[in-house]
């Protein structure tokens, strides 16, 4: 016997969102607004010992960056083989269907990326990037400094 559509496409949802968690290293989604105060400042990012990155996020929307890594080696080893550092700008981009959470976009040089906002402990704000293919499930957390 099929299942009714609605529990079918519930179970479908239940399993890409759970995909997406793992993607962030297994944080939740933080689930509130983030405005542009609780952005700026400095970032630093750690996770599997793949990502000894900084991102300093200004007001202005410009950025600098070190050791940023935007590609990985091999998803069974998670080591960061591509680093940018440098200048750029930052923005809150809202999702690109309906429905989808916003996400901050990154331009360091010639690069873009977009970072996922994640809910670290005690439901504190964490940015989270999908290194490489996100298949491989290869992250990097960043938390305020």
């Amino acid at each position: 016997m099929r299942p009714p559509f609605p529990f079918a496409t519930a179970l479908g949802c239940a399993l890409l969102l759970s995909g997406c968690a793992g993607l962030s290293g297994g944080l939740p989604p933080y689930g509130k607004p983030v405005t542009q105060a609780q952005l700026v400042g400095m970032w630093k990012g750690s996770w599997r010992n793949i990502c000894h990155a900084t991102l300093m996020l200004r007001s202005d929307h410009s950025l600098s960056a070190t050791g940023f890594p935007t590609d990985d080696d091999d998803a069974h080893r998670s080591e960061a083989i591509r680093r940018v550092s440098g200048t750029g700008t930052w923005m809150i981009s809202p999702g690109v269907d309906k429905g989808d959470p916003p996400t901050l976009d990154l331009t360091i040089g010639a690069t873009g990326d977009s970072l996922d906002f994640a809910a670290g402990h005690g439901g504190t704000l964490v940015l989270a990037a999908t290194i490489g293919d996100p298949d491989d499930g290869v992250g990097c957390r960043f938390t305020r400094t």
